[in-house]
């Protein structure tokens, strides 16, 4: 069995607040000889994790295959003082295989005392705001312009150690423990990704809201929020209720308004009378005064107000009344009024439903 231990000079990002303590978690990547745990082993495990103000990489490499028992024991000794182990898709691959390689070796496998935090499951959400082809590991490294010295892929790596078992070499073992390094370290360079759930979650803070003219809307509202954290790459997004920018700490909203005549539709119709000659709703509590030649019961399509303004759409009633254009619309509307960020924590909650929901 051969041992690495590195300490890796490498900086913080401070979305790494996100994740589980890092005091007491660590990140963690298996090399395996094929996807069946039934006919393959674990030749390689890795572990990266914060200590002492520094980052640090322990790799266990079995030379051969009876070696598996002791790195896999070397590994949980590690493993004993955390709480938390951080993985990339490890919920569908290295856990189940790790699980299934103990049973066969009847070894004590202690993870399942161990919390996790699956960065594929974390990043997931994230893939239409991103506009994300892929959700592989090194996709996601080559979207943030990560560069790897490693040339080879999971698979590729299985013909390196075979070679490596039949003649050691400095030169081959480096390849293995680099590529298994690489995956480790590029976990933490993706974890950047996860400052954008502060977008998608609606966790920014109002900076301020402007109306504005739009030569094709007539009426716009712009808001600009701040971020919690630092984006590591600019973000936009357009849909049919506005467009939205992002870049660094700074967020624009641009939302599409109206100026028109729109309907409030009351949903007690059952409550009202229409009179066709005026072409307008009564309550039956005024309708008893008129001639029953010239009201009949409501129906819910014609039962309404009509006003004139300036309208701001939303997807569900968030602020009333809300107005459309017709009745069974899918978009609402609500009259637009300056005081309309005096509660901030709705108007936020808006924001994020309109765009990023």
């Amino acid at each position: 069995m051969k041992v690495t231990k590195q300490l890796l000079n490498r900086k913080t990002d401070p979305v790494f607040e996100e994740l589980p303590d890092l005091h007491s978690s660590f990140f963690f990547d298996i090399e395996t000889t094929g996807l069946s745990p039934k006919n393959s082993y674990i030749y390689l495990i890795g572990v990266f994790f914060f200590q002492d103000d520094s980052w640090h990489c322990h790799q266990w490499l079995a030379q051969k295959e009876s070696e598996e028992s002791s790195i896999l024991d070397r590994f949980f000794s590690f493993c004993t003082p955390y709480q938390t182990m951080i993985h990339f898709n490890g919920r569908r691959f290295d856990l189940p295989f790790i699980l299934e390689r103990c049973r066969q070796l009847h070894l004590l496998c202690p993870l399942s005392g161990l919390s996790e935090f699956d960065l594929y499951q974390n990043i997931r959400p994230l893939k239409r705001l991103l506009k994300l082809e892929r959700l592989t590991q090194k996709y996601l490294e080559q979207y943030l312009d990560i560069h790897r010295f490693d040339p080879y892929s999971g698979k590729q790596l299985i013909s390196v150690y075979h070679a490596y078992q039949k003649e050691p070499s400095d030169q081959l073992e480096e390849v293995l423990f680099l590529h298994n390094r690489e995956d480790l370290t590029g976990m933490a360079d993706i974890v950047p990704l996860l400052s954008y759930h502060a977008l998608k979650e609606g966790n920014f803070s109002l900076k301020n809201v402007l109306p504005i003219e739009d030569p094709i809307h007539g009426f716009a509202l712009k808001v600009s929020v701040t971020l919690p954290y630092i984006l590591p790459l600019p973000v936009s997004f357009q849909n049919p209720y506005g467009a939205f920018s992002a870049k660094e700490q700074e967020c624009h909203f641009l939302i599409y308004g109206t100026c028109t005549a729109l309907k409030h539709y009351f949903s007690d119709y059952k409550n009202y009378d229409y009179l066709p000659l005026e072409e307008h709703v009564i309550h039956k509590s005024l309708s008893s005064y008129v001639d029953r030649r010239h009201r009949r019961p409501a129906k819910p399509e014609e039962c309404y107000v009509s006003k004139t303004g300036c309208f701001l759409p939303q997807k569900k009633c968030f602020f009333e009344p809300c107005f459309q254009d017709q009745y069974h619309a899918p978009v609402f509307f609500f009259e637009y009024k300056e005081e309309i960020s005096s509660d901030t924590r709705l108007f936020l909650s808006y924001i994020q439903n309109l765009f990023l929901q």
